[in-house]
């Protein structure tokens, strides 16, 4: 099979920004990740949930900046928190709008940031905050 991704011949590489590049999802910033693994920028990956990205990750877990891969709505960057709690960065986690995750966060209310979850596009996550104003009032207010 032939790689429809690779750079053009007039770019010149040294200009590419793999920072940028590591959280792009899209195949061919994969691709180019694939070939050039010593340009990826860790925490910039750590928030991609492309299935190479988080399977990248979770081969180096010592790589992974916990405050872009708590954001990761990917199902096995969220089960690796959830089975790893103590890796969770609680303001990242609660902008996960993974289904698990927002569930795993309403058993510990304790440790929501409620200015972070408000924005939680999760329809349970959502519903949630409808029948809690309270929780956006605070925020709105800073009372």
């Amino acid at each position: 099979m032939t790689n429809l991704y690779r750079l053009l011949p007039w770019i010149n590489q040294t200009k590419v920004d793999y920072g940028i590049l590591s959280g792009n999802n899209h195949p061919g910033a994969i691709e180019i990740l694939k070939q050039n693994p010593d340009k990826i920028f860790w925490s910039w990956l750590s928030g991609n949930n492309h299935p190479f990205a988080v399977e990248l990750l979770l081969q180096n877990p010592k790589k992974i900046d916990f405050d872009y891969f708590c954001e990761n709505n990917h199902p096995l960057a969220v089960e690796f928190l959830l089975q790893n709690p103590e890796n969770i960065v609680w303001y990242s986690f609660s902008m996960n709008n993974n289904s698990l995750a927002v569930e795993f966060m309403l058993q510990n209310p304790e440790n929501i940031d409620w200015y972070y979850f408000s924005g939680n596009d999760n329809q349970i996550a959502v519903e949630f905050m409808l029948q809690n104003p309270i929780k956006i009032h605070s925020i709105v207010t800073g009372k």
